[in-house]
């Protein structure tokens, strides 16, 4: 279960104490507790929606934002206990809990979505993407190209360029899920196959940081674009990675889990004969296992007919 998942299943705690509470039969006077929790939630994972600067709250849009998520946490509540009578009749059975019960249940979400969810790291990514695509815009663009998709195709190269120089200066301790995040956050600007060309190409250009050649292993080993980029783009993508174990492991592991879960993928896979020479070079590390597992499933792959 990845961390997208658990979020949801944070999430429907939250929503499952009022809902509890309403089934167990408590009155309409726990409906405030309820509401307070739903409205700490809102503050805790959308800060920007309440700012803690006393004079921003003086401006009239912000009063309005708070109250109307006030009222929608009040209403939800309200729904939920509402929705009593109509899943008591159906299931039949109400059943009897302590108030602390589902009350722990909504209030522990709090804390447990903010583990799995930093709100600000979003605030950073958006605001990298923004500031990246705002320079592009103002680069010269009187080139004359062949063709419309021509400079389509340039542009996207381009914009994918700016956009990972975040990623290159990432600190190299940084964990390869706050990376994947970055490159989640790239791609809603610019293709798959732009991405994947800029990021072989900052791989193979001078002094690549260990956190663009970490980006590189990421989105090579991906099961959904490991199978839709097609195989010109996998053995490029290999053959840039560096003899570093940690990054080697990194790739082989993920791509063979990614077989694992498709077995097409392994048509994405990189040709054996490039697995075998990074084995010869990493024997005795910590990325001879995974790569002699890739190995194994890169000689398994069967070359489509022309």
């Amino acid at each position: 279960m990845n961390r997208t998942h658990l979020l949801q299943l944070v999430t429907l705690m939250l929503y499952a104490g009022p809902l509890i509470a309403g089934l167990a039969g408590f009155g309409w006077g726990v409906v405030p507790a309820f509401a307070a929790i739903l409205i700490a939630w809102q503050i805790v994972m959308r800060p920007a929606q309440w700012p803690r600067d006393p004079a921003a709250w003086r401006e009239s849009t912000v009063q309005v934002g708070a109250a109307l998520q006030v009222l929608v946490a009040v209403v939800v509540v309200l729904v939920c206990f509402g929705a009593r009578r109509g899943l008591g009749g159906v299931v039949g059975y109400l059943p009897t809990l302590p108030l602390v019960v589902p009350l722990f249940l909504s209030l522990a979400a709090v804390p447990l979505a903010r583990m799995l969810h930093d709100p600000r790291e979003m605030v950073g990514m958006d605001t990298f993407l923004d500031s990246a695509v705002h320079k592009l815009k103002s680069f010269d663009k009187d080139v004359a190209f062949p063709s419309a998709d021509a400079q389509h195709i340039i542009d996207g190269t381009r914009l994918a360029r700016r956009l990972l120089q975040p990623v290159q200066d990432l600190a190299p301790e940084t964990a390869p899920a706050v990376i994947a995040r970055h490159l989640a956050a790239i791609a809603t600007q610019v293709d798959d196959a732009r991405l994947r060309e800029a990021l072989v190409e900052r791989a193979e250009a001078d002094a690549p940081s260990r956190a663009l050649l970490t980006a590189l292993a990421l989105h090579a080993t991906d099961g959904r674009r490991m199978e839709m980029l097609g195989l010109e783009t996998v053995d490029p993508a290999f053959a840039a990675l560096p003899d570093d174990a940690e990054i080697m492991a990194l790739y082989a592991t993920r791509a063979v889990a990614s077989v694992a879960e498709d077995d097409d993928v392994r048509l994405a896979l990189p040709r054996a004969a490039l697995v075998e020479a990074a084995l010869s070079r990493m024997t005795g590390t910590a990325a001879e296992a995974p790569l002699m597992a890739l190995l194994e499933q890169s000689r398994l792959r069967v070359e489509p007919m022309l």
